[in-house]
């Protein structure tokens, strides 16, 4: 879930009739019937890996121990599961979701491109997730404009403390935020 940004009752209906051109195309539950909303983004690389570990029989990638799909909740509750049998502290597979979320904004996402891959329909939903990211990046940014202004600087020299400076490589050296919870990190 932590690679598709899928709720958790979306989880389980993902198959590889959903794969194509190496993207999973599939029209979220929630909303469905009322305001559908269809998922388009690429596969992450460590989920394909996974993808092409998985047997191509069942119709859908997340199953039972007996081979058969999931409920919609099924997920889910099996994630709580395997939280409390390793005595790990309340996490859900909705926290898998909100990672996303929260790394994407982190590395520099637009709302809007976080939208593109979570599906939310609306900014407030997005910062609802993001709250928190790049709260440490934000800072340091804050802090040099303010050192940078203590140092005499009006703003009207033409430059700022990141002018000069190409945008990719103010992300790279953003700091990112350690891990909350279980969620693995992203691959480099």
């Amino acid at each position: 879930m932590l690679y598709t940004a899928r709720r958790r009752e979306d989880a389980p209906r993902l198959g590889p009739q959903h794969i194509r051109d190496g993207r999973p195309r599939v029209t979220q539950a929630k909303n469905e019937h009322r305001a559908p909303v269809a998922i388009d983004v690429p596969v992450f690389p460590d989920l394909a890996e996974a993808i092409a570990a998985h047997p191509s029989s069942p119709p859908t990638f997340l199953v039972t121990e007996d081979g058969k799909p999931f409920s919609a909740a099924g997920p889910g509750n099996r994630f709580r599961e395997w939280c409390d049998q390793g005595g790990l502290p309340p996490c859900s597979a909705h926290g898998l979701r909100k990672a996303t979320a929260a790394r994407l904004a982190e590395r520099g996402c637009t709302p809007h491109e976080i939208m593109a891959v979570t599906g939310h329909q609306t900014l407030e939903q997005v910062e609802r997730y993001t709250r928190e990211a790049q709260r440490a990046g934000l800072a340091d940014s804050d802090w040099e404009r303010f050192e940078w202004g203590q140092r005499g600087h009006t703003g009207n020299e033409g430059s700022s403390p990141t002018s000069g400076k190409v945008l990719s490589a103010l992300r790279k050296a953003a700091p990112v935020a350690l891990p909350r919870g279980i969620e693995p990190l992203f691959s480099p």
